[in-house]
Order: C-alpha cells, then structure tokens, then sequence
C-alpha cells in the first residue's frame, strides 16, 4: 500500500489540469466512457464506487465473496488547448502593455488514479481511492500581456480516502469514509515597479486538510438503482515562502500563508436497464451540485505580520452539471458507451474572470468500451470537451492593470483502465 501512494503521489505531480472551477472528475475510464452518467451508482460495476459512492461499492460485476478484493488503476491523458485573444492590457499607470497572447496556456498532461474493494464480511465492504479531486496549471509565456494578473498557476492535490460500506438490506445501502488529502500550489506574476521593468514573484506552499464522504444507494428494482454520494468541503491552509526575482536585482522573499476551501459536493446518479426487446440497453442520468461559494478569494498573507501580499476577489458561484448516458451489451461481458455532460463555469462576471483560472461552461462528448471477465476487466473511452468562448475585463485591481480578452478552447482526454478481482 505504501508503494501504491508514493507512485500515485508521483504521478498526480505531473497533473496540468483544469475541470469546472479546478475539479478533476475523470475519475475511471469507464465512467468518462458515458461522460460521468453512472458514476454515483457504479452503473460499470467496478472499483471506482470508491471514490463516487462507497455504498454502491456492493454492485461488483460477478459479485464479491467475503474476503475477495476488486481493484481497478486508471490513467487519463489530457491533450487540452487553451488560448487567450487580447483586446485591451493597460499598466497600473494606464500605458498599453508591450506583449505578447501568451501562448497555450493548456499542456498534455496524465492523472493517474486507483480504486479498491474488499468484503469484509457478508454485509460489509473496505474501500479506498487514491485519487487528485482538484487541481489545474495554467502557465503563460513570461512576455504575456496579462502577465500582472499571472503566468503560472499550479495547484495539486492527492486525496487518500478510507471508506465503510455497509447494505442494511437486499436493496439498501450505506457508507460513510475520511480523506487525508494534500495541496500544492506555486503561483507566479509579474509586478510593475517602474517604466519597462517588471520583477517577477514566485509564490510556492504546501498542507494537509482532512474531509469525509457518505452515500448511500437504493435498488428500486432488478435492473435499476438510485445513489447518492457526499464529499464534504476541506479547509486548507497553504504555508511556503516567497521570492521575487529581477535579473539586475538581488533576490528578496519570505514565508507566505494563504487559506482555500475546497468545496462541499453532491451527486446523485440513476441506472436504468431495460426488459424485453431492449434488454441490450441501459441508460444513466447523474447531476452534481458543487458549492463554489466557499472560494471567495485567493489572497497571501506575510506569515509574521499578517499583512496581504496579494489578494485576488473570486466570489465564485455554486454550479450545476447534467449528465445523460447509455451503455449497449452486445454481450454480458461487453459494454459499448456514449454521453454527453453540460458543466456550469462557477465565474459569475466577466470583471472577476482572470487569466489564472479563466474556465468557462463546457459541453462533453464521450465515448467508450470496456470487457470484463470473471477476474479481470479493462475499459477505454475518449472525450471531447468544448469550452464556450469566455470574456474578460478585469480592472478589479490597480496594482495589475486592466485586461480585457476573450478565452477559446477544448480539450482530448483519452483513458484507460484496467481491473482485478483476486
């Protein structure tokens, strides 16, 4: 186990990644098949229930015997392009900034994660996910336009998450689990300190935080259930240090703090398998609601005198997202998926979207396949995510300037996973 957590925490370091707000929710390759429709009741009977839904862990494809474990490991690659078009970049002092677009502020990027199961006893499962819920990095070229609101931002998290099942009857379940989870941020910009020059800060921290998770899941009938899934909100605080850098400059700095909610998340999930003439088919519907409004703004205070190094107003909105998808069995042990998923930007204006996490409503297009066999199974999928064009026309701040743009993208995230039953 402790091998699995060091190579998981190695690999999520590399995450460059954006969702909604910053969550990661390519979380199974068999649930982006579907765009996330199944999720929160385990409609790809897997391992991933761990982390969606512990309670819906029961409905295993095959079935788990006391003492059986199901795991699955899954790799996401994200191919995303990200582009800022500039209309206006005034400095502090009201000048037009010399610069350039910045470039793609997206880059290739892999989230690895894992998922396991173990009966316990006849009426009671283990679960854990080792898994990064949220994270993004958007880096700039160091001539860009906006570079006083920003050049790089980096955040990572690792979210190490115990979980008990327990199924209170044939067709009721519960769970209830603890996350450890950790965050890494580094943030850079450029501040102006006098007619062509500018020195650049680089802000860098790290913490540990702890939330919990409970679900539950109703099978209303032979082939359908209910689920729902809660994953509380997790307070960190970001210590680290400081450094502002010029090249004709001696290098200066200091310990920095700053403070983040992640937020409170709930899903619920429906899967539907037809009778009949349709038995071959099923479909999904999954909503998630996710309580933005605890992230208010992203400010850094001087460890010592608690006085504000830089702060950003964020104000963000709680959002909405819709999936819809469908699974075909042309056999029992093949599924062939498709969906489609609106997620809801949680930026409420044009005046508080910034060149750090600019995102946007997006629309999703997934597809994919998966085998299973008495102790093995493997799943691919690939999505299309469509980012609608953004604005921004930031002036929230003397101190960076005025910035005004549009934003455009999408992104290909291609996943892979493989399963084991022992």
């Amino acid at each position: 186990m402790k091998k699995i957590i060091i190579a998981t925490a190695i690999c999520t370091a590399a995450t460059q990644l954006w969702a909604s707000g910053f969550q990661i929710v390519e979380q199974g390759a068999s649930n982006l098949g579907t765009a996330l429709a199944g999720a929160t009741v385990n409609a790809n009977g897997d391992a991933s229930a761990a982390f969606w839904n512990p309670s819906a862990s029961f409905f295993v494809n095959g079935g788990l015997e006391v003492g059986e474990m199901k795991t699955d490991s899954a790799l996401s690659f994200i191919v995303p392009d990200f582009r800022f078009k500039p209309t206006l970049a005034k400095d502090p002092s009201g000048a037009d900034i010399v610069g350039s677009d910045g470039g793609n502020a997206g880059g290739t990027s892999i989230v690895p994660n894992f998922y396991m199961i173990y009966k316990i006893a006849e009426d009671w499962n283990f679960t854990l996910s080792l898994t990064s819920p949220y994270g993004l990095e958007t880096k700039y070229t160091n001539d860009f336009v906006g570079r006083y609101h920003g050049i790089k931002s980096n955040v990572m998290t690792i979210d190490i998450n115990p979980s008990i099942a327990y199924q209170v009857c044939d067709w009721f379940s519960v769970s209830a689990g603890a996350s450890a989870q950790y965050v890494s941020a580094e943030l850079t910009q450029a501040s102006d300190i006098g007619p062509f020059t500018d020195v650049f800060s680089v802000v860098k921290g790290h913490g540990w935080s702890a939330g919990f998770n409970l679900g539950m899941t109703f099978q209303y009938d032979e082939k359908g259930r209910i689920g729902v899934g809660y994953r509380s909100q997790v307070s960190h605080t970001v210590e680290g240090s400081m450094q502002v850098r010029h090249p004709m400059l001696a290098a200066a700095g200091g310990d920095v703090e700053a403070s983040v909610s992640l937020p409170n998340v709930v899903n619920v999930g429906l899967y539907q398998r037809f009778y009949g003439d349709l038995e071959d088919f099923a479909v999904m519907v999954d909503y998630s609601w996710t309580q933005w409004s605890t992230f208010k703004d992203l400010t850094v205070v001087d460890s010592g005198s608690g006085g504000v190094l830089s702060s950003t107003n964020e104000s963000w909105k709680d959002t909405s997202r819709v999936s819809l998808g469908m699974h075909y069995y042309p056999t029992e042990n093949l599924t062939l998926r498709l969906g489609t998923t609106w997620d809801e930007s949680p930026i409420r204006s044009t005046k508080l979207r910034t060149p750090r996490i600019p995102d946007a409503n997006r629309l999703w297009i997934a597809t994919g396949l998966g085998y299973h066999d008495d102790w093995w199974n493997v799943e691919l999928a690939y999505a299309y995510i469509i980012f609608d064009a953004s604005y921004m026309d930031n002036d929230e701040d003397l101190k960076k300037g005025h910035l005004q743009g549009s934003f455009s993208g999408a992104a290909h995230v291609i996943s892979l996973q493989v399963g084991l039953k022992f």
